[in-house]
């Protein structure tokens, strides 16, 4: 009887370390992803800030 609770606490342990590693590894992907995003989101922005015109606003033509 004492075995067989020995066992299951085991196997409990075992299973809640699994499980604790398992949700560090998908907190960790779901950061990158969170992270590439908003990067990407805030690239065009940042591109479109570096290349505005001192000008006030108007057009571009051939001449």
């Amino acid at each position: 009887m004492k075995q067989d609770a020995l066992r299951g606490a085991e196997k409990y342990t075992k299973a809640h370390r699994n499980r604790k590693r398992w949700h560090r590894v998908v907190t960790g992907m779901a950061c990158v992803v969170v992270f590439c995003t908003v990067y990407a989101l805030i690239l065009p922005a940042i591109t479109q800030e570096e290349g505005a015109c001192e000008r006030p606003e108007h057009t571009y033509s051939e001449a």
